[in-house]
């Protein structure tokens, strides 16, 4: 979709297994074994053609210009303002409702910068973004995918089923833009829902809940 796939004028992100991490014997570290070193180079070379085929190159059409608006509710600005405004115009059911969203969303923030920082995946090649790129170069799990989702998880459990559907299919859109535009490989973004799926459980069975 969208303008400029591997093949059709636009570019693929590079390969997703190495995306700025040491290769194996490099650093100090053992070299996988023969059968795991070709199940990583599978891998690898699976979501590098998954991410390139939902890459939407960089020519602006509507349906990139929807997915910028779509990665961009996912910043930390408008999430804030969003909870904000559950606080201050909502009943007490609401502002704890935001209350737990804020701490799911504090906790995975927490959890995913730890990851990128001992992981270092970096980012697929590319000219948008250059905000995140600047202000968090590495890749893997995806930021904006684990908060989207966080906020899928934590609402479906502590908020009305309306509202959690609404910020599931918020989430897991967020999640699919970060690969269309390009900032993150495919693995980035599942692995990153995944994550805020698993941090919102685990604040709701041991404190929330």
């Amino acid at each position: 979709p969208g303008g400029g796939g591997p093949g059709r004028g636009g570019r693929a992100p590079p390969p997703a297994g190495c995306g700025g991490c040491a290769p194996a014997g490099r650093s100090g570290g053992s070299p996988l074994p023969a059968g795991m070193y070709k199940v990583n180079t599978w891998l690898a070379a699976a979501d590098e053609h998954v991410s390139g085929v939902l890459y939407m190159g960089e020519v602006l059409d509507w349906r990139r210009r929807l997915a910028i608006l779509i990665t961009r509710s996912g910043d930390g600005l408008p999430f804030l303002l969003f909870l904000g405004a559950l606080v201050l115009f909502g009943s007490p059911q609401w502002r704890v409702i935001a209350i737990s969203l804020f701490l799911a969303d504090v906790l995975t923030f927490l959890v995913v910068q730890t990851l990128k920082f001992l992981i270092r995946r970096g980012r697929p090649a590319g000219e948008w973004g250059q905000m995140y790129r600047r202000l968090d170069p590495y890749s893997f799990p995806s930021g904006h995918s684990a908060r989207g989702g966080a906020m899928a998880a934590m609402s479906l459990l502590v908020a009305p089923t309306w509202f959690g559907l609404i910020l599931l299919a918020w989430g897991l859109a967020v999640a699919l833009s970060r690969v269309l535009l390009g900032v993150h490989y495919f693995s980035d973004a599942v692995s990153g829902f995944a994550l805020g799926v698993a941090m919102s459980l685990a604040l709701w069975l041991f404190v929330v809940g």
